[in-house]
C-alpha cells in the first residue's frame, strides 16, 4: 500500500509540525494510508509524514 492522505491544515500547519499532533473526528472517515500530508491555504503541501498504523 502506497496511499497518501492529504488533509487541509490552513493556519494550524505550524502547530501540527511543532507538536506532531492533528485532531480528526472519530470514527475517521479517511481511507487507510501509509503517508499523510497537510495542505496550507492555497493547497501547498511541503512535508510527507509516514504513519505508524500500530499506534492507532
Amino acid at each position: 500500500m502506497k496511499e497518501v492522505i492529504s488533509l487541509p491544515a490552513g493556519q494550524t500547519q505550524d502547530i501540527i509540525k511543532n507538536y506532531l499532533v492533528h485532531a480528526h473526528p472519530y470514527p475517521r472517515p479517511y481511507k487507510e494510508a501509509q503517508y499523510m500530508t497537510f495542505r496550507k491555504i492555497g493547497g501547498v503541501m511541503d512535508t510527507l509524514f509516514r504513519l505508524n498504523m500500530n499506534s492507532f
